[in-house]
This record gives C-alpha cells, sequence and structure tokens, in this order.
C-alpha cells in the first residue's frame, strides 16, 4: 500500500509540476571542425523542425522548438553557419531594460518565431548576434540564456548576471551551457550536474572532436521525468549536417544538411514523424500528459 502511495504522489507531482524546461547546450571546436550539441528538454512530446527559405534581408535558417498556438523557436541553424539555442532559467534573473535603448522587436521588423528566429534570420556571424544584444532590450533575458557559436570556431554565452548584461567567450576548445547564470558562480562551483558531466567528458577528450563525442555528452545529460530530453541534435556548423534524435533514445539518428533543405520549399516536420522506432517512454509520457 506504501508503495502505491509513494507512486501516486509521484505521478501528481508529474503532472501538476510547474511547465518549465531544462536543456543543455555544447560546443567543441579542433581544427576546421565546429560541432554543436542540444537537447531540448520540455513538457511536450510533440517537437517540431521547420526549414524557412532566405528571402530579402533575411537569411534561410533550419528551426527548432515546438507549436503552442504559434511556432517558438528553442534554438537552430542558418545558412551562414549561424547556431543559436535557448537555455531556460530556473529563476527570474532580474534583467532591467536600459530606456536608452528601443526594443529588439524593432530591430526584427517582424513577430517571427522568438528572438532565435531573428537572431538567425538577420545575423551571419557571433559578433554581429551579440551587437544585437548590446543595442536592444531583449526582455527575454529575464528568463532565458543564450549560446551563440559560429562556424568560424567562436562562440559565446549570453545572460543578465547580477552585474548586468555578460558575454562570456569561448576560453577553452568547448563551451557549455545550462540553465544557471555562470557569471554569478565561481568556476568549479557551478551547481548543475548536467554542466559538471559535460565539462567532465570534453575536459578529458581534448583531442576528439566527432558526432560521436558529442552524442555521448547529449546521452549523459539527457533529461527524464516531468521535462524529460524529446529532441536532441548535433550540428556541424560548417558542413551544414544536422544529427537529430528523438525522446533521448540515441540508437536512431536521422540525419538532414541545411544546405540540401533549403533548396525545397518552406517545410515543417513533427519530430516524431522522422523515426522508424517510437521509444516506449515517449508513449508512457504522452499518455500521462493527456491525463
Amino acid at each position: 500500500m506504501m508503495k502505491m502511495i509513494v507512486m501516486a504522489a509521484a505521478a501528481l507531482l508529474f503532472l501538476f509540476s510547474n511547465l518549465a524546461f531544462d536543456c543543455t547546450t555544447v560546443v567543441k571546436v579542433k581544427g576546421n571542425s565546429v560541432l554543436t550539441g542540444f537537447n531540448l528538454d520540455y513538457r511536450n512530446y510533440a517537437p517540431l523542425i521547420w526549414i524557412i527559405p532566405a528571402a530579402e534581408g533575411r537569411y534561410g535558417r533550419f528551426c527548432f522548438g515546438f507549436d503552442e498556438n504559434h511556432k517558438i523557436a528553442e534554438g537552430g541553424l542558418n545558412e551562414k553557419g549561424l547556431f543559436i539555442a535557448v537555455n531556460a532559467l530556473n529563476a527570474d534573473a532580474g534583467w532591467k531594460a536600459d530606456p536608452a535603448l528601443p526594443d529588439w522587436e524593432k530591430w526584427a521588423g517582424w513577430s517571427g518565431t522568438g528572438v532565435p528566429d531573428g537572431i538567425l534570420a538577420k545575423c551571419a556571424t557571433v559578433d554581429e548576434a551579440v551587437c544585437v544584444f548590446k543595442t536592444y532590450n531583449l526582455f527575454t533575458l529575464n528568463r532565458v540564456k543564450f549560446l551563440v557559436a559560429g562556424k568560424s570556431g567562436d562562440s559565446v554565452v549570453i545572460e543578465w548576471s547580477k552585474a548586468g548584461l555578460r558575454f562570456i567567450e569561448r576560453a577553452k576548445d568547448y563551451q557549455i551551457s545550462t540553465n544557471f547564470i555562470t557569471s554569478n558562480y565561481e568556476p568549479g562551483q557551478y551547481p548543475c550536474p548536467r554542466y559538471n558531466a559535460a565539462e567532465q567528458i570534453l575536459s578529458t577528450s581534448p583531442s576528439r572532436i566527432s558526432v560521436d563525442l558529442i552524442r555521448s555528452i547529449l546521452s549523459a545529460t539527457h533529461m527524464e521525468f516531468q521535462t524529460p530530453t524529446v529532441y536532441s541534435n548535433i550540428c556541424d556548423l560548417r558542413s551544414g549536417d544536422i544529427f537529430i534524435y528523438y525522446f533521448h533514445n540515441y540508437e536512431e539518428v536521422v540525419k538532414m544538411n541545411i544546405f540540401e533543405e533549403l533548396k525545397r520549399d518552406e517545410a515543417r516536420y513533427v519530430v516524431e514523424s522522422l523515426f522508424k522506432v517510437k521509444p516506449y517512454v515517449a508513449d508512457v509520457y504522452k499518455t500521462l500528459l493527456k491525463k
């Protein structure tokens, strides 16, 4: 009986916990190779991919996220080899608008599907993306941070810390971003087990760079329970290859290429539909969310 009560309590916690998402982002650089990895952790079992061809003043781009009334991009890659991903924060960062700066929507010029989509549409380099954050008010910095990486190997974590807006440039041959404000902590005292797991793998593999290495990090840092990893990807920023995984099943992969995709018309994919195997845990989670 006690076991059943505990299980029931766990199920209620699962169903009624606050909507939140975690996510783990990494970038690894060696020689001419630049790879990124991203785990999208969220209470939604139907992640989407959409491809938007180039238009006047906007780059072609590959976005990933969800469709909740309208598409919301959590990150992506554009034709210039620029990558961006969001990491949610566990509490408000204390962001305050600068009255001397305009809102970022005035720069974007259209509603788009979120900040990542706007950055990918109108920025070709990390420096250009950084300039946007310095020049405009982005209210989303109160609840999220961003990792931006370019095909030349530069990358930066953009966040609002206790000291204000901060740009943390890559200092090693890798960079990691999870769900805490890095600038608020001393190195070695980071409070996130996923960050520390990724750090352990990357710091002990200085001579390696491969899709398998990034995949091992995504596997080691994937989430379960109320905010599971519903979608993962690895992007090769130079070749444009994108490796996609569904519901933390890292044994089946779907490979796309942004340049090949952009030759076609605008497209939209439900990630689940791309895979032959539907992981058992995905069906269980889907059932729980529908109750």
